[in-house]
């Protein structure tokens, strides 16, 4: 019950049975009762018409079983199709239709009387018993009084009733089927749009913002997907002038930071040999704005490079050493720590197929930041594991915690735990941007102590006759 093809199904099935059974529920009973009330029209018409000839019966010949008193009730039979019976003031069955049917005497009438049948004008007329019944006096000019009873039975009513009643579940099928080819048919061409629609949506979430939504009929959906595809242009306009933003600032920062930079470590140079009284606070001083210019430096090169990440500056791949760029790595961090450089493992040579200026920069930012939150034995191994190069990063700081193994890739984000200097945290999200865009990953690994991640880059050898996908 989870696709909408199938809620949609259901749906219009139910709306049609339901509809059905309420029409069904509405129609029968009043098509009872049409029937029951034509029927006892009919009767009370020919009632009517027949107390003419009843008045016009000789004294003589009203007694039971008078030839033509039977003649006339027979008639009367004939036309209705039903029973007719004729009674005297007294109550005596004069004349009856169905005779094995007469009651004791003066019993017919009198239950006939206690019927409480309804008075309609000049007779009285009601269904017992699956019959309908009209009883109609007949005032004579001798001044007696007749009863003309005429009953007919209601079974061709009741069979014509039945007979909606028996075509109820043959009409639900049908209905049902019906309902089915229709929804299949009506939520084809829907569903079709919806599914193109989430296809989009979810290319949209994988592939970025560069892929177009498209707009259909201006229908809902049509709507909906130009409310998203509206929104999408208006995130690339917003995303290019983040990235212009970005990257002039960046570049007209790092020009300023440098001359400070340098100004700084001038400074520090020549306070260096100053012997005065004060020299060392202001020596001190000194050394802390450059460490901080370090920052500022460090923070508009990586916002320059995170800008070529998002802006898909294209690298140049091409068969690159990492045992050699994982030595020059580690010598750099080594130059720059107290702990020394970092043991490289790996001494065949493993080629990846990537570019050198990514692989070195992705480098340096997991060597930093294990020099910056890991132990004091910082350990790089590179290997070669099926098609892939491997690079591993260890240290035998605290490690990850479980909830931070995705968190620290994230921009301007650092680990819970994370007992070091402050950062900006773009170290490792840009160091991952830059694996993903070489067709290689960079996770962090769950090992016993200190945290370990891994960069996995497409391998390549040098009998491959060609440069891999």
């Amino acid at each position: 019950m989870r696709g909408l093809r199938v809620r949609l199904l259901v749906a219009l099935m139910a709306t049609s049975l339901v509809t059905l059974l309420v029409a069904v529920l509405t129609l029968v009973p009043p098509l009872e009762h049409r029937l029951e009330a034509n029927r006892l029209n009919e009767l009370r018409q020919l009632t009517r018409t027949a107390r003419f000839g009843v008045q016009r019966l000789p004294e003589r010949i009203l007694r039971p079983g008078s030839p033509s008193v039977r003649h006339l009730v027979a008639d009367l039979q004939r036309r209705t199709g039903g029973r007719v019976a004729l009674y005297d003031d007294q109550g005596r069955s004069l004349a009856d239709t169905d005779p094995l049917r007469v009651a004791p005497e003066t019993g017919e009438l009198e239950r006939l009387e206690d019927a409480r049948l309804a008075r309609r004008g000049d007779v009285r007329e009601g269904v017992v018993r699956g019959e309908a019944i009209v009883v109609s006096g007949v005032r004579r000019v001798e001044g007696d009084r007749l009863t003309l009873v005429l009953r007919k039975p209601l079974g061709d009513t009741r069979a014509a009733a039945g007979a909606v009643r028996r075509a109820v579940p043959t009409a639900v099928i049908a209905g049902a089927a019906a309902a089915l080819l229709l929804a299949l048919a009506l939520s084809r061409g829907l569903l079709r749009r919806l599914g193109r629609l989430r296809d989009d949506a979810r290319a949209l979430g994988e592939e970025g913002l560069g892929h177009e939504i498209r707009v259909g009929p201006p229908d809902e959906v049509g709507e909906v997907a130009g409310a998203l595809e509206t929104m999408r242009a208006r995130l690339v306009d917003e995303e290019s002038a983040r990235q212009a933003f970005l990257a002039t600032a960046s570049h007209e920062l790092r020009t300023p930071l440098a001359t400070l930079q340098g100004n700084l470590e001038l400074l520090v140079e020549d306070l260096g040999a100053e012997r005065s009284e004060g020299a060392g606070a202001v020596r001190a001083r000194a050394a802390v704005a450059l460490g901080m210019t370090h920052q500022l430096v460090g923070l508009a090169t990586d916002l320059l490079d995170l800008n070529r990440v998002d802006g898909d500056v294209p690298l140049v791949a091409e068969p690159v050493e990492l045992v050699e760029l994982a030595g020059v790595a580690a010598a750099e961090m080594g130059a720059d720590a107290a702990q020394g450089p970092a043991v490289v493992h790996g001494i065949p040579p493993v080629h990846a197929f990537a570019d050198p200026a990514a692989v070195m920069r992705i480098l340096r930012a997991l060597l930093d930041n294990a020099r910056k939150h890991g132990g004091a034995t910082v350990g790089l191994a590179v290997a070669r594991e099926g098609d892939d190069a491997v690079v591993r990063v260890a240290d035998d700081g605290p490690g990850l915690a479980s909830e931070d193994r995705d968190r620290v890739f994230k921009r301007f984000e650092r680990g819970t735990g994370a007992d070091a200097p402050p950062g900006f945290g773009l170290g490792l999200p840009l160091a991952r941007g830059l694996a993903e865009r070489a067709g290689g990953s960079l996770v962090a690994l769950e090992p016993d102590r200190g945290a370990v991640l891994e960069l996995r880059l497409p391998g390549w050898s040098a009998d491959e006759p060609r440069a891999p996908s």
